[in-house]
């Protein structure tokens, strides 16, 4: 979403970790499963590079934006999943909660809780929770944090199935003020240790991430983490994986060559059905001045996606058309490109 209005009841200890849950566990169901558990924690946030890219008129140009375009669709509908959480942080949902506030723990140092604490019953389970937050804290300030580990939890987070293991981790990096009438400004960092489980019946990890999300003083939030940038992602409706609409938004990443550079990819109406770009999806990949590459999906089959792409640099506008064709009994498309 692309703005968040926060709730006039403002945020409890008890409700800021009961949001942590949801913005962290939806952000970690955006790695699609995630990392192993071998997986290490990041020393800190990833952010692409800051150089723009060259981009060149060739087919294996044309081939790679096209595929660039359909992993970052994936990813940024996923991720806006971390924005919808933190707005429950600020919004309405915190008042939906069933159990009163006052029958809620609030650890101030390290506490061992019941399910019941974090989340809604029926559920089973336990956490340790550590934070620097007040019993009686009216408002969060910049340095507070939320430190949670959960062992096998299961429940409810705002009405959605959530299964819980592992460390998540929420420090604020600006104060929260509970007479703004809006959340402009705020910046969260959020930290996974082998986190896993499941939200809204879909898993995700164990992962070990670290992700900086920030909202701009025009309400704009924005994520960085695992080498991308994602901002203004609006308008987005998922069914499933297979199944989404991302209305519009941006995501900066690194060339997929020259990875010191980045490009930034913004969508419009971008659309999935059953696990493939649909027809109307659009999208415009923009690297460093005058290079640019506009791909819009112009007709599919039973067992193809047909893209047409228009790449341009100072030197020439080429067009050329990159067939996805998905093999029967499933798994990654191959691609081939047609003009030039």
């Amino acid at each position: 979403m692309n703005t968040f209005t926060p709730s006039r009841n403002f945020i409890t200890v008890r409700q800021a970790g009961r949001a942590a849950l949801v913005a962290l566990a939806a952000l970690l169901v955006a790695c699609g499963g995630g990392g192993d558990a071998t997986s290490s924690q990041p020393a800190q946030v990833v952010a692409p590079p800051t150089t723009p890219a060259t981009l060149g008129t060739t087919e294996a140009e044309a081939s790679a934006a096209v595929q660039a375009a359909v992993a970052s669709a994936d990813a940024a509908v996923n991720r806006s999943s971390a924005l919808s959480g933190l707005g429950a942080l600020l919004g309405t949902p915190i008042g939906m909660a069933p159990e009163p506030q006052a029958t809620r723990a609030q650890p101030l140092v390290v506490r061992n809780l019941p399910c019941g604490d974090l989340i809604d019953a029926p559920c089973n389970g336990s956490a340790t929770v550590d934070t620097n937050l007040a019993d009686n804290a009216t408002a969060i300030p910049a340095g507070a944090f939320f430190d949670v580990r959960f062992n096998a939890v299961s429940g409810f987070i705002f009405g959605r199935s959530a299964t819980l293991a592992g460390r998540l981790r929420m420090d604020f990096l600006s104060a929260i003020d509970a007479d703004a009438q809006t959340p402009a400004g705020l910046h969260v960092i959020l930290t996974t240790e082998q986190f896993g489980g499941s939200l809204g019946g879909r898993a995700f990890g164990p992962v070990s991430d670290i992700a900086e999300l920030r909202i701009s003083a025009q309400g704009v939030a924005s994520v960085v983490a695992a080498g991308r940038q994602y901002t203004g992602l609006g308008t987005v409706s998922v069914t499933d994986a297979n199944n989404y609409t991302l209305g519009s938004g941006s995501v900066r990443a690194a060339h997929w060559t020259a990875a010191n550079t980045y490009v930034d990819l913004a969508f419009e109406n971008w659309r999935v059905v059953n696990g493939r770009p649909a027809p109307g999806s659009a999208l415009t990949v923009n690297g460093a001045a005058g290079n640019s590459a506009s791909i819009r999906v112009s007709g599919t089959t039973a067992d193809t996606v047909v893209y047409a792409v228009t790449l341009t640099s100072a030197a020439a506008t080429l067009n050329f058309s990159v067939i996805a064709t998905y093999p029967a009994g499933g798994g990654a498309p191959s691609y081939r490109v047609v003009g030039g």
